[in-house]
């Protein structure tokens, strides 16, 4: 009998989720899909969105689910119930699982990271600082000014990945001074926005990196409906330190965005959901993805043409010439060799869900705040949910 996972409480009808048909597949494709109902404890029940194909599926195969829910990334492996009967939008139906992976990005999951920001102050006056760990809820920062404790500011900075936040509302819950003669501020985000998922997906990737389960190598997205064509891409780079990266359709690309490290994206001229050319303009528009490189391949001249207008860094009649690409992506910074890449297998099917060793913690993490505003000396001890999730290996990258 399956374990309390507390799966029941958040797969709630219309919930997205990712579903892996194929886990431990190189560049196994990852279908968009919501909740359709099911039975606690007995099975669950999936429809892939619309516009996206269907897996094939075999009773008893295994499979992965991905989803977010309340700040925290979930996933979970199980296996194939019926195959779904043929219909124009087919149910998948998959046997309830034994146990449950989570990566918690809210209360207790924070990054050390240094991010320069602008803080705007009461007086609307403005002071330079750094931020130096950060989670969906809140961030350390240091400034050189005085702002009282419970005093409401706003931040603006740019995450990693290129995530803009703008005048975001902090409150400042904890201050002390670090060695320099610095200020450290203990601050928690206010106002829930859609920013907050950004920073969550962010959050989780740089842990599982940090763990060793995600590869820290730049990747390309290949968004196309052939699966063949993250094979050929990948081939044209093989020589080079890029990964191919598979994305199935606009919300997987969405979803790979936030949790890999894209540093270009392959657009095929064929599409299922927009056109090619329509794509161009949505991931621009994105927040964060206003300046990664886009490359159409395939196509004729005329789409190559419009391709270029509406921003395209380059286009390719086919994706074998992948390398062509290179001088337009960005520079990187002794990059891994193809050989110290960690085997995708063992990447793909391991996710440890302990909580990180913390006897190594600086002085200055002990004032962070959780989003309750507490200090953080008891942030991650206090982490009871962890015990029943030391077994789970499912990466959710």
């Amino acid at each position: 009998m399956a374990k309390n996972t507390g799966l029941e409480e958040c797969l709630t009808v219309g919930l997205d989720v990712f579903l892996d048909a194929q886990p431990g597949k190189n560049n196994s494709p990852r279908f968009p899909g919501r909740i359709r109902g099911g039975g606690v404890e007995k099975y669950i029940l999936l429809g892939v969105n619309r516009g996206a194909r269907a897996p094939s599926t075999r009773r008893g195969e295994k499979c992965v689910v991905r989803f977010m829910y309340e700040g925290e990334v979930w996933g979970f492996t199980a296996a194939f119930g019926e195959p779904a009967a043929p219909s124009e939008f087919p149910l998948i139906q998959i046997h309830w699982p034994r146990e449950v992976a989570r990566i918690q990005v809210r209360k207790h999951e924070r990054v050390p990271i240094q991010i320069p920001c602008t803080l705007h102050l009461e007086d609307d006056s403005t002071e330079a600082c750094t931020i130096c760990d950060i989670s969906g809820g809140g961030c350390s920062l240091i400034a050189s000014c005085d702002i009282a404790v419970s005093a409401t500011v706003h931040l603006s900075f740019r995450m990693p990945d290129g995530g803009q936040v703008s005048r975001r509302p902090i409150i400042i819950r904890n201050r002390r001074s670090d060695p320099s003669g610095a200020n450290c501020y203990g601050c928690q985000f206010q106002e829930e926005k859609e920013e907050d998922r950004g920073i969550e997906l962010f959050v989780a990737r740089k842990k599982a990196m940090d763990r060793g389960e995600a590869a820290p190598h730049p990747q390309l997205l290949v968004l196309s409906r052939n699966d063949e064509d993250v094979q050929i891409a990948q081939q044209a780079l093989s020589e080079s330190p890029y990964q191919a990266v598979a994305a199935t359709g606009i919300l997987d690309l969405g979803y790979r965005l936030h949790t890999c490290n894209a540093v270009g994206i392959l657009i095929c001229d064929e599409q299922k959901e927009l056109s090619a050319i329509e794509i161009f303009p949505l991931i621009q528009q994105s927040q964060g993805m206003e300046e990664i490189p886009l490359f159409l391949y395939g196509g004729g001249a005329g789409m190559h043409d419009q391709a270029m207008s509406m921003g395209a860094s380059m286009c390719l009649e086919h994706l074998s010439n992948a390398q062509d690409i290179f001088p337009h992506l960005p520079e990187i910074e002794s990059p891994p060799t193809p050989d110290e890449a960690p085997d995708d297998k063992s990447a793909e099917e391991s996710l440890s869900s302990e909580p990180e060793d913390n006897d190594a913690s600086s002085e200055e993490s002990e004032v962070a705040p959780d989003m309750n505003g507490e200090e953080d000396g008891d942030d991650v001890s206090d982490d009871d949910d962890d015990d029943d999730d030391d077994d789970d290996e499912i990466n959710l990258g």
